[in-house]
């Protein structure tokens, strides 16, 4: 189980470096403007993405050990069926928006999201229910390593179109991802239904954690879009780029976060408290170690990192490189606090913390972006995790029985 968990990190670990190498490939064959339309382009899929999955990813997560093959059959049946419609209004919004508001060619931007959205949404939703399954290995593999490089691949082949090898790439993982969750069904022979399952909590904790989700995305992808929409493109690369690179230092939560879900659910059920104690407390030391080498690191010398990575052309993100790092630090420092809240019945609380972020972001962006540009939406999405995550451990530390689960 222990040699299961390290590969699945080691794995994650290598999915988030090949995207980031990548990137660096990107920046040195493409022009600045593509790069921004690509990542804007990205931020606008993921956003749909986080819609469409209606929070099924994480409940496949948290409730997959108790489903039986008719149980999956009924909520996949009801998931297409509550789909149909939502999936119209969003390539509707897509059309609307598109010709409204899109700062890039209306055709790629509606044909790359369209084309994408489906085959993103259906490869996620699986490799989070074949991680409930116990097959970290598999689902790692699905959701971290193989995108950056089918990406490379199908950019390679058909001649230096980015969004087109995005599409092809996305279409054949999901492919893959429907071959291994029936491969995985089947040798865990699971048949039946399970009295210990019911449908009813399963979409109720659906929508709980499809608005976590959709928190989530809108600080994480808000920056970048209000930045595309405001400013333009260029602006977009300079700051995706310095956001990529930060992420990059943020690897270790990355990789540890899409692990230690079904872990620290898994302990909370057995009810093993002291467990979850010691694993949280020895991760969290050793990322505010971390973000104190990252704070370090992209304050004295990003400008210099970014030119040897990236080039000349993004030397003038090294700002916003150093405003970033200060918000990630807090994140890092706070360790894997929002997975642990979610997994031990404190959902609320993260939610909470998320709405305050998000509205307190989204603030200052339109506040900001206009003044200031790019530094303005690093200095709102900076201010937006320092306050949720500081809020969150407060309130796993005062307000949850954390410290009692020391003593088991």
């Amino acid at each position: 189980m222990q040699a299961n968990i390290f590969l699945a990190i080691l794995l994650r670990f290598s999915g988030v470096f090949l995207s980031f190498v990548l990137n660096v490939y990107f920046s040195r064959v493409l022009e600045k403007e593509v790069i921004g339309e690509y990542f804007f382009l990205c931020q606008i899929l993921l956003v749909l993405s986080v819609v469409l999955r209606k929070g099924t990813d994480t409940t496949f997560l948290k409730f997959a050990h108790k489903m039986a093959e008719k149980d999956i059959k009924l909520v996949a049946t009801e998931y297409i069926a509550n789909t149909l419609k939502p999936l119209l209004v969003f390539l509707s919004f897509i059309l609307l928006f598109v010709y409204y508001f899109a700062p890039i060619d209306s055709f790629y931007t509606l044909a790359f999201v369209v084309t994408s959205l489906i085959p993103f949404t259906v490869f996620n939703i699986i490799a989070e229910y074949i991680k409930g399954l116990n097959y970290q290995i598999s689902a790692t593999v699905i959701q971290a390593c193989l995108l950056p490089i089918f990406v490379f691949v199908f950019f390679v082949l058909i001649k230096n179109n980015i969004f087109i090898a995005y599409v092809l790439a996305v279409v054949t993982i999901m492919v893959i991802a429907l071959y291994q969750v029936k491969k995985s069904i089947n040798k865990q022979q699971i048949s039946g239904v399970n009295a210990n399952f019911s449908a009813v909590n399963f979409w109720l904790d659906a929508r709980t954690f499809m608005f976590i989700g959709l928190l989530n995305i809108a600080m994480n992808s808000m920056d970048l879009i209000m930045l595309g929409l405001l400013i333009d493109t260029k602006s977009v690369a300079e700051y995706g780029i310095a956001n990529k690179l930060v992420a990059l230092a943020s690897i270790f939560l990355v990789a540890v976060n899409g692990v230690l879900g079904p872990k620290f659910s898994t302990l909370w059920q057995k009810k093993q408290t002291k467990e979850i104690y010691n694993l949280f407390v020895n991760i969290t030391l050793f990322m505010l170690f971390t973000a104190l080498v990252m704070v370090i690191t992209f304050t004295f010398w990003g400008e210099e990192l970014l030119v040897l990575i990236y080039g000349d052309p993004y030397s003038n993100s090294a700002p916003l490189l150093t405003i970033l790092a200060l918000g990630q630090s807090i994140v890092l420092a706070t360790g894997p606090v929002a997975y642990l809240l979610m997994m031990t019945n404190s959902k609320k609380a993260h939610q909470k913390s998320l709405i305050i972020a998000v509205i307190i972001n989204f603030i200052l962006n339109i506040i900001l972006i206009p003044l200031y540009g790019a530094i303005g939406a690093a200095t709102a999405t900076a201010i937006g995790l320092i306050i949720k995550n500081l809020y969150s451990f407060n309130y796993l530390i005062f307000k949850t029985e954390f410290r009692k689960m020391k003593h088991g």
